[in-house]
């Protein structure tokens, strides 16, 4: 064959997983197969250490094609539509391949002609304790392939037999994208290659999509997609197949229920400790007694996969002790481009109760608060988070800590930004969380879900600047309200008998029991770190901030 002919195109997937971009694209460098063809695929990555880590591949060997967020599977496909190669290699950013994986591949496709996709023994590590274990791959067969996947989703295949199957089928978005295709070269009479070699490797990470996949409804969803998509097989072959496809699944359900066994707890006593939150009704919840100096404004916003049950926060919101002069949800247009009409009756209905409902740009969680300081500079704003049920006196507990300090900043529940003995900022991991008192030789953060009351003009000038916030800290807007009330020589101050417990709307989500994304979730894993230092960067003089508690 040809020396093009020769080209292995490998196209790398890549969404937040910067941090392991560069390490992924060596290793396919120092493969003995020469002729390479390297494609990096951004799917619509939003966070400030994969944007870095992009710009800096300035290496002309690669092609980086970005696009908006659309999921894996057209990522890979338009990666591989772009690819000049005769033989395909997926590979995600956060994966490390041998050195001899693709010269050894294309061996066996070049001299087999009925081997579809080729693959290896591989090993499942974790970078963060240093362990690692071989995974053991049973050789793929139709009838084990069609019960179970038996090929990780970096096999190499050929791009034309590929494009012949219709490629990435986009309606596996949610997982099970590799094992469908895989299971399409077997019907179509392809044959499956193993390997002798240990010659991948899996990173274990706290990946969304591998965390999601074994969730017993997207393990149901899967697997009836792709029976969907395979039906005239599962027929044939269901006598056969039957029993170890409900034994896989009876696995799955007790081994789910063993290693969250106490997230379910906390899940059932959740739903028991709000059960009257849940039933409680609205009622008009706007001052209309008192007159103040400045306004009192609660403002929250919410986005469409939650629209459905923010009604229930709202409630909580209108039943409050202290009564606010407006209660506004933002909505950005572009999520619900009908407005009112995408909106669902009981939320509607509220308006009768006092709720405001205006319209914005879509600046994500940023919507809560931005917004309302453009329009009501002059107004105390108390933003709330749409997830939670908010008790009684949360907004009274609030107003009274600023009556007290009406300069600064205040909050129910509030961390303390943590040094080790050396004065290093230790991870947002590591911090000293929902303190309940506070010295004044210490900074502190103040998280939107407890709620944050920031008074007229006390944030510092580029608080409502779109293009910083949305670079340094795209998904940290706590970090955001903590920079820019330090910079402003404002503090975060904890409110006396501050509310600490949350009581969350939907706790399977919040617990991370069903595949709704959080904020939370995207931050935990050093989300926040990347976001603050990416402030402290920027905003040089708040390290003097941080330096008073080092050097305490």
């Amino acid at each position: 064959m040809g020396h093009n002919a020769q080209k292995v195109s490998v196209v790398i997937t890549c969404y937040n997983q910067g941090e392991y971009l560069k390490e992924c694209i060596e290793s396919v460098k120092n493969s003995t197969c020469q002729n390479i063809e390297i494609i990096v695929v951004d799917d619509g990555s939003d966070d400030i250490i994969t944007s870095k880590a992009l710009d800096n591949l300035d290496d002309n060997s690669l092609t980086i094609i970005r696009q908006t967020n659309q999921g894996v599977c057209t990522a890979r496909n338009n990666g591989i539509a772009a690819a000049s190669g005769e033989y395909i290699l997926p590979l995600d950013a956060d994966d490390k391949i041998g050195r001899e994986y693709l010269k050894d591949a294309v061996e066996i496709l070049n001299s087999n002609p009925q081997v579809g996709m080729v693959y290896c023994n591989a090993i499942l590590w974790n970078t963060k304790n240093g362990k690692e274990r071989l995974w053991e791959l049973p050789p793929a067969t139709l009838l084990n392939m069609l019960v179970q996947n038996r090929i990780f989703s970096s096999a190499v295949f050929r791009k034309s037999d590929f494009e012949n199957l219709g490629g990435y089928n986009t309606i596996m978005e949610e997982g099970g994208e590799d094992w469908e295709l895989w299971i399409n070269f077997l019907e179509h009479n392809f044959k499956p290659y193993k390997i002798n070699k240990t010659l991948f490797y899996y990173r274990i990470a706290d990946n969304y999509r591998t965390k999601n996949a074994v969730k017993p409804q997207n393990f149901l969803r899967i697997r009836r997609n792709i029976i969907k998509l395979h039906k005239n097989l599962y027929r044939k072959y269901a006598p056969v197949i039957a029993f170890p496809m409900l034994f896989m699944f009876i696995k799955n359900i007790l081994s789910f229920v063993m290693k969250n066994r106490w997230k379910i707890k906390e899940i059932l006593l959740q739903y028991l400790s709000t059960a009257k939150l849940r039933l409680i009704k609205p009622q008009f919840g706007l001052n209309k007694t008192e007159e103040r100096e400045k306004q009192l404004i609660v403002t929250l916003t919410s986005f469409p996969e939650r629209i459905n049950e923010v009604h229930l926060c709202i409630n909580t919101l209108l039943n409050q002790t202290l009564k606010p002069d407006k209660i506004i949800l933002w909505l950005a247009e572009e999520e619900f481009p009908n407005k009112e009409q995408d909106l669902p009756k009981n939320l509607l209905k509220l308006k009768n109760y006092g709720l405001s409902i205006e319209w914005c740009e879509n600046l994500k969680s940023y919507k809560k608060f931005v917004p309302a300081l453009l329009k009501y500079p002059d107004a105390i704003l108390i933003t709330a988070d749409d997830d939670v049920f908010y008790q009684k006196n949360w907004l009274e507990l609030l107003y009274k800590s600023y009556r007290k300090s009406p300069e600064n900043v205040h909050g129910h529940r509030i961390h303390r930004i943590t040094v080790d003995e050396n004065g290093k900022l230790l991870p947002y991991i590591k911090w000293k969380k929902n303190i309940t008192s506070q010295s004044e030789n210490e900074t502190y953060l103040a998280t939107g879900v407890g709620g944050i009351l920031i008074p007229p003009h006390a944030l510092y000038k580029d608080a409502c600047n779109k293009e910083l916030f949305q670079k340094l800290a795209p998904n940290g807007d706590d970090i955001w309200i903590w920079a820019m009330t330090e910079l402003n020589n404002a503090k975060i101050v904890l409110a006396p008998n501050n509310i600490i417990r949350l009581h969350y709307i939907n706790p399977l989500r919040d617990y991370e029991l069903i595949n709704q994304k959080t904020l939370y979730n995207n931050n935990k894993n050093g989300g926040n770190d990347t976001q603050l230092q990416a402030v402290l960067e920027y905003y040089p003089q708040l390290n003097s901030k941080i330096s008073g508690v080092q050097n305490k």
